[in-house]
């Protein structure tokens, strides 16, 4: 499958530095990563939202499903966004949690469509089969 053809719902095979990754619905390459391996904007947290230069964290745990994705993952707001470190979280690990937050600092915002500019799932270099 090339590049420019369209990839509607099934994931196209592509090969990223010697490892399979897959291109999701919204034509975002995903990639496989370690456990507890951490990045910043795509393809798995948003970037440029709400402004541009904004990037978002993201960090996986140690779980993965049986799908071959983490079943741990975790969402940071940017930095400019980012409390003090007085016990207030910076880290969202859930999409309730994101949800309930944009909710109240963005209200009226299209959600659906905050969610569709990134890939929740993380897909792991190891298989849930494979971890013992």
């Amino acid at each position: 499958m090339s590049a420019n053809e369209e990839v509607g719902e099934s994931l196209a095979l592509v090969v990223y530095n010697e490892s399979a990754s897959t291109i999701n619905e919204t034509g975002l390459q995903l990639y496989p990563v370690s456990e507890n391996e951490y990045g910043e904007g795509l393809p798995y947290a948003p970037m440029d939202w709400p402004n541009v230069g904004d990037k978002w964290g993201w960090r996986t745990g140690k779980r993965v499903t049986n799908k071959g994705t983490f079943k741990d993952r975790y969402l940071y707001l940017p930095e400019r966004f980012q409390a003090p470190k007085n016990g207030k979280e910076n880290a969202f690990r859930s999409k309730a949690l994101v949800k309930k937050y944009l909710q109240s600092a963005y209200p009226g915002m299209d959600i659906d469509q905050f969610f569709a500019s990134f890939s929740w799932m993380i897909p792991s270099k190891q298989s849930a089969s494979s971890k013992g």
